[in-house]
């Protein structure tokens, strides 16, 4: 199958924008001086979703490849090319792979058309690879398109579109190339000066910074043009005080249309509804006169005169909806005009200033596969990719959600722990028994499950106990579950001391908008509980080793990395007990919680990969509540427990990262937020059979003050366990 052109100029060209063509060619598809042409997503009011395989050999001379919108292209066979150019259509510079934007995929490999010795890419081949990006210069919705709403007036067509959204050739700030990855093609490409080879010789930070006054002016440029493409939708000319631009015109249609709408005697909406309460007098006289042929007339014309002002009150409406949508795009589009302005004038500008700059100069400077989409998103669109990477990294800085030593399996330690102490008091009871508190566990939390143990006899000097545990962790709204188990030993050690220790598997589950992690934890921790008179004193250490996967999420991609978290932490608590009568106590209680986590350096895999810094971070807090007893007999008793905890100092390294393949890092400060945490659990115990005995509970812990990226964090937590005394 042959397809020849007497130019590359689309005379001969196969177009794909409607579903998934496949063309079976047993004896391959040559293409000379003609163009493949693929479609994929949405263009002014058009969707696209063509995807293309062919089945045989695909031999290119002359000719070009057109993906836009990174279309399906999959070639079973082999791909033969020279002297073709590949292009990169892209309207969206947030759907790049991890190896650029794609272009075509083989199953049988890619062959140099004039030297099969030499790469496909080699520049031998005369194959090149481009972009075109269709930089949306404003935000429009779909309403404004339709020819049909608002009456059809003041609606974008697409010649006005191709003004909003204009073809813009990068090859000014750009080189692009094409890479090969497995059976894939993609186009790449470096900013002018920033190649690997050229950065390679930079010695000096003058050479650096000379790199980037260059990069940085040839950025005025583009400004410069930005700036002329924004005045031909919206100019305002201060010195004549005269308004232009596409958007004007269209405004002021819109505006002079509703005018017509809403004079008072003549405009349409008042000649309507004079038609309308005519042609209900029309129908009064007809009713009255009986005449049944006249009655259905006068109905019909009245029923047609009130959907007449139906329809044209709907079309005002809408005529008003178009006009203050063109209102707020004049607005954006001053701001962004005047943004460039002093962009444009600055002579001290400079691209790679400022925290968000120098996550642009690692990005510039990587080989990672977005690099061309996240800094061309940064020079001519929102900003989004470098947004995103500044707010994860918020997110696995500080003392976040991600990082804090409180959660929901720090909830199971408290429960359990307030079963231990519950049962330890009970005055039916003869033997006094210690507890474990608070431990935290993975992604900054601890778990101690059952332990805190009743004794009940004076015999039984020894506990084995085992616990389950389960619950959520909730950031703003997204919610990751917990679940696990514990098993411990502790035994009396004297008259008033328990002295125990335990072990603890959980998987735990932390999403926040920005990052993913579930962790396979293991902890191991020592407790005990000494008690004088009616105070009672708690201690308890441990450590934690989490097996963490990540997920985070940077404009649309996932870059995914693993490690293993490492904490230590320990805390004593003082509390006195009351006696309130009638088997009821109270016992206020005050601690101190002191937390360490070390984070290694990773490396990602993605769009976006970073080489991430080892982190550390240490951690003070202070606790305060009371402890509700009610013992019902020897055996049973049920509890409840509100507690506040403060943190008072939070002292932990800062993110610093730099994307792969690039010589420059950047660094996100941490928050250094003194959160406050409320805590409220209730339980009980129940004996089962002589040595055994059942526990439960259930509880909650909140975040009360000092909300880390502006994300809410809730803790819930359930455990049931077993108890053996011997």
């Amino acid at each position: 199958m042959s397809f020849k052109g007497t130019t590359n100029s689309g005379d001969a060209t196969i177009n794909v924008g409607s579903g998934h063509s496949t063309i079976n060619a047993k004896n391959g598809v040559t293409l000379e001086k003609a163009n493949i042409d693929l479609a994929n997503g949405n263009y002014f009011n058009k969707n696209f979703n063509g995807s293309l395989t062919i089945i045989g050999d695909l031999k290119l001379t002359n000719s070009s490849v057109i993906n836009n919108g990174q279309a399906g292209f999959n070639v079973n066979g082999k791909v033969t090319a020279n002297d073709t150019e590949f292009v990169a259509g892209v309207g969206d510079l947030n759907r790049v792979t991890s190896n650029g934007f794609f272009i075509m995929s083989t199953t049988k490999g890619f062959e140099n058309g004039i030297d099969s010795d030499k790469s496909f890419t080699d520049v031998s081949s005369g194959n090149t690879g481009a972009l075109v990006f269709h930089n949306s210069l404003v935000n429009i919705s779909s309403n404004l398109l339709d020819s049909k709403y608002a009456g059809g007036f003041g609606a974008i067509t697409e010649t006005n579109f191709a003004t909003i959204a204009p073809e813009r050739d990068l090859s000014a700030l750009y080189d692009t190339r094409l890479d090969i990855k497995g059976n894939s093609l993609y186009v790449v490409g470096d900013l002018k000066g920033f190649d690997a080879n050229t950065i390679k010789n930079f010695k000096t930070a003058k050479d650096w910074e000379d790199a980037f006054k260059t990069l940085s002016n040839n950025i005025q440029t583009q400004f410069t043009t930005q700036k002329t493409d924004l005045e031909k939708l919206y100019k305002y000319d201060s010195s004549s005080k005269a308004e232009s631009g596409i958007f004007k015109d269209n405004r002021d249609t819109v505006k002079n249309k509703i005018d017509e709408y809403n004079k008072e005697k003549t405009g349409i909406i008042a000649i309507s509804q004079a038609n309308v309460d005519s042609m209900k007098t029309a129908l009064d006289e007809a009713n009255k006169k009986g005449d049944q042929e006249g009655i259905k007339k006068a109905r019909e014309a009245y029923n047609a005169a009130v959907k007449k002002l139906e329809d044209d009150k709907k079309t005002l409406s809408e005529l008003n909806n178009r006009l203050a949508e063109y209102n707020v795009l004049i607005e954006d589009i001053k701001n962004k005009t005047a943004n460039l302005d002093k962009k444009i004038n600055d002579k001290n500008f400079n691209i790679a200033a400022g925290q968000k700059g120098k996550i642009f100069a690692s990005l510039a400077t990587s080989s990672v596969g977005g690099k061309l989409a996240g800094t061309a998103d940064y020079i001519f669109a929102n900003g989004k990719v470098i947004n995103d990477v500044e707010r994860a990294a918020q997110s696995n800085a500080g003392n976040s959600a991600l990082n804090a030593p409180i959660g929901a399996i720090n909830m199971s330690n408290d429960m359990a722990i307030s079963n231990r102490l519950a049962k330890f008091s009970n005055p039916y009871s003869t033997v006094n028994v210690a507890s474990l508190e608070g431990l935290k566990f993975a992604a900054g939390n601890g778990i101690a499950s059952d332990s805190q143990y009743a004794y009940g006899a004076r015999s039984y000097d020894n506990n084995v106990w085992a616990n389950v545990i389960g619950g959520a962790n909730i950031i703003d709204s997204k919610s990751g579950a917990l679940y696990g188990v514990s098993v411990g030993y502790d035994r009396l050690v004297g008259e008033d001391t328990i002295l125990g220790a335990y072990l603890t598997y959980a998987d735990s589950k932390i999403k926040t908008s920005m990052v993913n992690q579930e962790s396979d934890n293991l902890q191991l921790g020592l407790y005990s509980r000494t008690l004088y008179g009616n105070s009672e004193f708690d201690f308890k250490g441990y450590a934690q080793f989490g097996w963490t996967d990540q997920d985070r999420f940077i404009a649309g991609t996932v870059n995914s990395s693993d490690f293993t978290r490492k904490f230590l932490g320990a805390s004593g608590t003082y509390g006195y007990v009351f006696d309130m009568g009638n088997d009821f106590y109270i016992k206020p209680l005050a601690g101190l919680n002191l937390y360490y986590s070390f984070t290694p350096d990773y490396n990602e895999n993605g769009a976006y990969a970073q080489h991430v810094q080892s982190q550390s971070s240490f951690d003070t807090s202070i606790e305060a509540g009371a402890e509700f007893r009610k013992y019902l007999s020897k055996e049973s008793y049920i509890y409840a427990t509100p507690k506040i905890e403060q943190y008072i100092i939070t002292s932990g390294d800062d993110y610093t990262a730099r994307f792969l393949g690039s010589p420059t890092s950047f660094t996100i400060n941490g928050s250094d937020k003194k959160k406050t945490y409320g805590s409220f659990i209730v339980g009980g115990d129940v004996n089962i059979k002589n040595q055994w005995a059942f526990t439960f509970s259930a509880g909650v812990k909140h975040l009360l003050s000092g909300k880390v990226n502006d994300e809410s964090e809730t803790y819930l937590s359930g455990n049931i366990g077993l108890k053996y005394q011997f």
